[in-house]
């Protein structure tokens, strides 16, 4: 948990060569935390994705599958720091949360800002080897009524 705002932190800072597909030296060397805390994010995602059947209305079901989908993501914002492995372990936790989903709204509006982010990096990586003729349609997730209420979900 504590390592978390370090390496937000250099992400936001390397945010002028999000774009370079060689950096130089490894990001990885320039902040030592990226490979624990990926490595953490990998590790909760199978436990929680383990846990979820065994209590589907807890907070904590979806709170540290969430919280470890988003390191993931977040870190893939640069280049050569997570692996195609890291891709199928999101994915295993968007359909966990949307598991839960079910009978969890919480838990559904995690699934879905999840997908949003992955877009969104998807997109990066495109552009980051020159293929940004292709990029993917991002898709905001809906907002949905609920009474006189509305909710939205922005990136």
């Amino acid at each position: 948990m504590t390592l978390r705002t370090p390496v937000l932190e250099y992400i936001i800072s390397q945010t002028d060569v999000l774009f370079n597909s060689e950096p130089s030296p490894p990001h990885s060397v320039c902040c030592p935390h990226l490979s624990s805390t990926i490595q953490a994010a990998r590790q909760n995602v199978v436990l929680s994705h383990s846990l979820a059947p065994l209590s589907p209305y807890t907070f904590h079901s979806f709170h540290y599958t969430f919280s470890a989908a988003i390191a993931i993501i977040v870190q893939s914002f640069l280049a050569n720091e997570t692996t195609p492995s890291d891709k199928l372990l999101v994915d295993q936790a968007a359909n966990t949360l949307t598991e839960l989903g079910r009978t969890n709204e919480s838990a559904e509006s995690c699934a879905k800002m999840v997908r949003d982010l992955g877009v969104v990096v998807e997109n990066v990586a495109m552009v980051r080897e020159g293929l940004s003729g292709e990029l993917a349609a991002l898709a905001i997730s809906p907002q949905i009524s609920r009474g006189d209420e509305m909710m939205y979900w922005f990136l």
